[in-house]
């Protein structure tokens, strides 16, 4: 049994990565207070991270790879309706 979900924030970070400048697989993990392990388990497929580490990593590479990258895509266009509404009701478009 293949225990690997290959996510499009599994694919995303491994292309930041690959085109970031002087990022590595373990400058990142320092950056993010995590070990090389979990970084490269996330570009595998083997893990996602949790919630406060996607918030951190869409941060660190601003924006490129989003916390809704993670989620199944089900899952994210619910999260992306959900955003699209709390938008609305504050006034947002």
């Amino acid at each position: 049994m293949n225990d690997k979900m290959i996510t499009r924030g599994s694919v995303l970070l491994k292309q930041w990565l690959s085109d970031a400048k002087g990022k590595s697989q373990r400058t990142l993990a320092l950056d993010l207070g995590v070990t090389s392990a979990s970084i490269s388990n996330m570009v595998t497929g083997r893990n996602a991270p949790s919630m406060a580490l996607a918030v951190l990593i869409q941060a660190r590479t601003r924006g490129a790879v989003r916390v809704t990258d993670w989620l199944d895509p089900v899952a994210s266009a619910r999260v992306e309706q959900m955003v699209r509404l709390v938008g609305r009701v504050d006034g947002e478009v």
